[in-house]
């Protein structure tokens, strides 16, 4: 079992999600049910191996339990990027960037609840319109760039469309959602 409780915190709530994600995706057609099933897997997959990691014979053990430092704090992440920032001598950080110690919540917390709330709030309200806010609060809370935040925020919102089209998806509904009916494309025009 890993070490701390946050990062066996965080497995679990992954393999939950990536469980109930694989056994919903039955219920889809045979094409439309493929990503999900492959996706959820895969995070099925990776969650166990790493749960279990203290259990693996030493060779399989090292290659899972390689540290790639999922779950340093942001202090230490921005420490790196500090450093690799003065050998490069282009990293300007925002005046907002200051260290997590001023955080009351761990990284690892806000990542679990993040993606709890994530689930909770797309099965809600529809992922359409989760996904977008999901990455753009996500990105603010790692203090990444506005530019980049509003690029990931908009590559997400189209990602989430394009699933929608393709697959013919209902990923604008939720459950509070399906009595409403209106076209998402509409929602886009309007906008514009």
């Amino acid at each position: 079992m890993p070490e701390n409780a946050e990062e066996t915190g965080l497995l679990v709530v992954l393999l939950t999600v990536a469980g109930y994600m694989v056994y919903e995706s039955f219920g889809y057609g045979e094409t439309a049910g493929r990503f999900p099933r492959l996706t959820g897997g895969v995070v099925l997959v990776g969650a166990t191996l790493l749960l279990v990691r203290n259990y693996l014979p030493d060779r399989i053990e090292a290659v899972v339990g390689e540290s790639a430092e999922l779950f340093n704090s942001s202090a230490d992440v921005e420490t790196d990027q500090a450093e690799q920032a003065d050998a490069d001598d282009e990293y300007k950080p925002d005046s907002e960037s200051d260290t997590s110690d001023e955080r009351r919540v761990p990284d690892s917390v806000f990542t679990t609840a993040s993606i709890v709330g994530y689930t909770v709030s797309s099965y809600s309200v529809g992922m359409l319109w989760m996904s977008p806010l999901f990455v753009f609060l996500y990105s603010r809370w790692y203090r990444q760039p506005w530019w980049a935040t509003g690029v990931l925020t908009a590559i997400a919102a189209g990602l989430a469309y394009g699933f929608m089209e393709l697959l013919n998806l209902p990923l604008d509904e939720g459950v509070l959602l399906q009595s409403v009916v209106f076209v998402p494309s509409e929602v886009i025009l309007w906008l514009l």
